[in-house]
């Protein structure tokens, strides 16, 4: 069954759906064949809701039009002249300031796209005008651009730290040093394989230091927006807004490149890319919904656990994956119903505790069951997972009013012997 729903995601993907609708469309197929269709109906708003309520996601749509005042303001080709006139006299230096400036671009808009659209339309040209290869000159502009994701601030960071409940931050300060340790790298490939062209003459001071005092107000925003996030003076979220204001600023006043009448078009483009972002996390979120019915993180860790020792037990091992499922998701019921997370870690040792992997799986099982129908919150869509489980549904806690102990929910959910 899981195979099959993998399969019906390539097909429609080698369609041409569009990732979100191919996403959504086999989640939604899947909830009603799982779940009947009334109960889907009144599924999709609720995960779908849940999928975007996140206060951190408002970073997102701030930080696309951030890099969009900075496209169309034309930041980036004052960047890559900068860079230009810098290191043109090194070996392979034009391509050296391409890679330079995709990581300083990256820097400051946080989108792979942008940077690769922005800088390539500069670069490209030029490197081939120079006889760069045409697979290097594509190469090192594709890869450059993909430096936007690493070096902070990042916009897939920011959606991976939603999803996963990690701290945005920490995310952006652990993309630093791959960032720049990969733009080393890539700038090293660019050296070896252009060792063999003509190197341009060296700039003049004069040009240098005039390129650099144009840009100074651009190179500032990475440094105001990372720095100010690692000292602490604001959120990610913040440092989004305050990114915002400071790249409107820069351009209407400072460069001069941004005019009103380019504002509309710029919120469109922000508007259209970042609705394509959240329809995919929709579309993600329902069809790992499908796949949490089926258990397919089940399937997939079992064989690996039997593999590894098929007579492990909590008691020894201390560290089998079901075993912390399974307390996950008592953590989570507890959290619910008011309970103090340290008494549910006890509880849940305790009862962990002298499992063998029969013992263990089937209460994973039962564990899975009853943790459906809680999360689908309808009570009369639950009481045949509830029935299944071996579960009472009159006396399970459906409501988040406080219980007296763990003990009710295990006893309620018939978790125990």
């Amino acid at each position: 069954m899981i195979a099959g729903f993998t399969i019906l995601l390539l097909v429609l993907l080698g369609l041409g759906l569009p990732v979100a609708f191919a996403l959504g469309l086999g989640g939604v197929s899947g909830m009603l064949a799982f779940m009947g269709g009334e109960s889907a109906l009144n599924q999709l708003p609720i995960l779908g809701y849940k999928s975007l309520d996140d206060f951190v996601l408002t970073a997102v749509p701030m930080y696309i039009l951030m890099s969009q005042i900075l496209l169309t303001g034309k930041v980036g080709n004052n960047l890559f002249d900068l860079a230009h006139k810098w290191l043109r006299h090194l070996p392979g230096g034009l391509g050296i300031a391409t890679v330079i400036a995709c990581a300083i671009f990256a820097a400051i808009t946080g989108s792979s796209v942008a940077c690769a659209v922005t800088i390539g339309a500069i670069a490209i040209p030029e490197m081939l005008k120079r006889g760069y290869d045409r697979p290097l000159v594509l190469g090192a502009v594709a890869a450059g651009g993909t430096l936007g994701i690493l070096i902070p601030p990042s916009i897939p960071m920011i959606l991976y730290g939603a999803i996963t409940d990690e701290s945005i931050g920490k995310l952006f300060m652990s993309g630093v040093v791959p960032g720049v340790m990969m733009t080393m790298m890539i700038m090293a490939i660019v050296v070896f394989r252009s060792r063999h062209l003509e190197r341009e003459a060296a700039a003049p001071w004069s040009e240098r230091m005039e390129a650099l005092r144009k840009n100074f107000w651009g190179l500032m925003l990475p440094v105001i927006v990372v720095g100010g996030i690692y000292t602490g003076v604001f959120t990610p979220t913040e440092a989004a807004g305050i990114g915002t204001i400071y790249s409107l600023v820069i351009t209407f006043f400072i460069y001069k490149t941004l005019k009103l009448s380019d504002l509309p078009e710029i919120l469109n483009d922000t508007i259209k890319t970042t609705c394509m972002i959240f329809a995919i996390m929709i579309g993600a979120t329902l069809f790992g919904f499908v796949l949490t019915i089926l258990d397919a993180p089940q399937a997939l860790t079992l064989p690996i656990l039997d593999e590894i020792d098929a007579d492990v037990t909590v008691g020894t091992a201390g560290s089998s994956l079901l075993a912390v499922q399974a307390a996950v998701k008592l953590l989570d019921w507890g959290v619910d119903t008011g309970l103090d997370p340290e008494e549910i870690r006890a509880a849940t040792a305790a009862w962990l505790g002298n499992m063998g992997n029969d013992a263990q799986t089937a209460f994973a099982d039962k564990l899975a069951l009853v943790d459906n129908a809680y999360q689908s919150l309808l009570k009369d869509g639950a009481e045949d997972l509830l029935s299944s489980a071996g579960c009472t549904d009159t006396a399970y806690p459906w409501s988040t009013e406080p219980v007296e102990s763990i003990e009710a929910i295990m006893d309620a959910a018939g978790l125990r012997s």
